[in-house]
């Protein structure tokens, strides 16, 4: 895997920002994470300590051919 470039980085990072305006955008974040990083599938999760419950979620599409890939598990 190629590394990140700093611009593509800050690009994404800045996505992530936008989404505290408009959570719809969370699904694209994720799937530009998901194929900067050349994976299969991300997802993020952010759960209260003082109740242990899910508080929000977000996740790319399943890439069935990625998970397929020599050197995926």
């Amino acid at each position: 895997m190629e590394r990140l470039s700093s611009e593509a980085l800050s690009s994404i990072i800045g996505d992530i920002y936008d989404c505290v305006l408009n959570p719809e955008g969370w699904a694209d974040v994720m799937t530009r994470i998901t194929q900067a990083i050349d994976a299969a599938y991300t997802t993020i999760a952010l759960a209260s300590t003082a109740d242990n419950r899910g508080r929000f979620t977000a996740q790319s599409p399943w890439d069935p051919v990625q998970m397929r890939a020599p050197g995926r598990l």
